[in-house]
């Protein structure tokens, strides 16, 4: 990708980028490789300097000035700031250290590149939204928050209604779970969204069906739960074949399987240079400049009246669609025949996953009711589902 393919190359960003106050400097530094790889200029400017928070302004060619500011707490709060504060005041710690028993942070800046990663696509729907002839001109969220927005799923699941889940620390052992290890010591991980390969692949290495689907339960819930405790039948029946061998009976399977890689292991890749000098976007540009202007906004929110179709499952696609529709988006999703399967994943509240209302309640949603096709449609608001 050459400069010129990078959408926003006419934009820029002016922040005091040298001089971020502590605890902000790695969302400073993120936002700057962010907006670098979208084609953005990154300006010093002192004028922008603060004592409790980091603000950037966002300038286009056809905008007036979008400043955003990111808060530590909250606005006006100016208690000391940290990654590792960030991380077990909002529960991330917590979710982490599920697999252990404990509490555990992560090995990076997770919520302090989270909140970049918010703040710069909050800029940047403000300037759509002033293409669409509303007044946006101020965005401003905090670490916190994004720390918060992280693990709303798993605050959902903990505080539902009906049947709230408890993983207390000590109920399970820290060896019983993922990455699998091959008896030449290979670490591995498995993937599937479907029981058949996964009962398939265990049953070729000697492992009973009723167990292997005991393993299955955790193992479909471990994005939604942060752990997957599994049985120890299935870990001693890997152990005890070596790792090429199993690549072969996972492809029988229809199962994905791979070796976990240390970072020096990744940076070896071809792609990998590419990849950290542009970002993992890529874009297609069909048109001419100077096109037809979008629909005018319609709300409060600088996203309102446009309308984003979501066709996918799990977990990143919905957090994006959820991402979407905070910014006033009209967000539809097509789900599979009989609805989302994910609607029924325990705890339950009202009717509906806690999870799953956690990342959806925002949107509408649109499926066939099988076996009468009948199309049906559900809205989803802050206060129904």
């Amino acid at each position: 990708m050459t400069a010129m393919t990078r959408p926003l190359i006419d934009c820029s960003l002016q922040a005091a980028f040298t001089a971020a106050p502590p605890g902000f400097a790695a969302a400073c530094h993120r936002l700057g490789y962010q907006a670098g790889a979208l084609g953005m200029r990154c300006e010093q400017t002192e004028r922008l300097q603060t004592a409790y928070g980091f603000s950037f302004d966002l300038h286009t060619p056809f905008t007036k000035v979008v400043r955003t500011t990111l808060h530590g707490w909250g606005e006006g709060e100016s208690r000391p700031i940290s990654e590792i504060l960030l991380q077990a005041a909002s529960g991330l710690m917590s979710v982490h250290g599920r697999a252990t028993g404990g509490t555990r942070p992560l090995g990076v800046d997770y919520v302090s590149t989270l909140a970049s990663v918010q703040a710069l696509q909050g800029a940047i729907a403000c300037a759509v939204g002033q293409l669409r002839g509303g007044r946006f001109d101020r965005c401003n969220l905090s670490l916190y928050a994004a720390a918060l927005l992280a693990i709303s799923q798993y605050l959902a699941g903990a505080t539902a209604p009906e049947d709230a889940e408890q993983l207390l620390p000590g109920r399970l052992f820290a060896d019983d779970h993922p990455p699998f290890v091959s008896t030449d010591g290979v670490r591995f991980e498995l993937e599937t969204l479907e029981a058949g390969p996964w009962l398939h692949f265990w049953a070729t290495v000697g492992v009973a069906q009723e167990v292997a689907g005991l393993g299955w339960r955790s193992f479909q819930l471990r994005y939604a739960k942060a752990i997957a405790p599994q049985p120890a039948p299935l870990l001693a029946a890997v152990a005890s074949l070596p790792y090429a061998r199993l690549s072969e009976l996972a492809k029988e399977s229809g199962i994905a399987l791979c070796p976990v890689r240390t970072l020096a292991d990744r940076a070896r890749d071809p792609d990998t240079a590419l990849l950290l000098s542009q970002g993992p976007w890529t874009f297609s540009f069909t048109g001419q400049p100077g096109g037809e202007r979008p629909a005018a906004s319609s709300g409060n929110l600088p996203l309102s009246g446009l309308t984003i179709v979501e066709s996918c499952r799990r977990i990143q696609g919905p957090l994006a669609g959820h991402l979407l529709a905070s910014l006033g988006a009209k967000v539809i999703r097509v789900e599979p025949p009989g609805g989302d399967p994910l609607r029924g994943m325990p705890p339950i509240a009202e009717g509906c996953s806690a999870r799953f209302d956690a990342l959806n309640h925002l949107k509408a949603s649109l499926y066939t009711q099988a076996p009468e096709h009948k199309l049906c449609y559900l809205f989803h608001s802050e206060s129904t589902q």
